[in-house]
């Protein structure tokens, strides 16, 4: 994986989820590295909701299309 900060090492799995009801086969990667940040990814995620950030709330919401 590389990006502005240069290359990563990184882990990809294969994993099923429950998000708002729906139930999803996704992918998932994280790094090898404590100092990165856990970011929510579009790949498998992004293409069945519509989502909202509430930064006053502190909330995430997904809306299935």
């Amino acid at each position: 994986m590389s990006g502005v900060g240069g290359n990563l090492s990184y882990v990809i799995r294969n994993v099923e989820i429950m998000l708002a009801g729906k139930q999803l086969k996704i992918r998932i990667a994280w790094t090898l590295s404590n100092k990165t940040p856990y970011i929510l990814g579009q790949i498998d995620v992004f293409e069945h909701f519509r989502i909202e950030l509430n930064r006053k709330d502190l909330k995430t919401i997904f809306i299935p299309f």
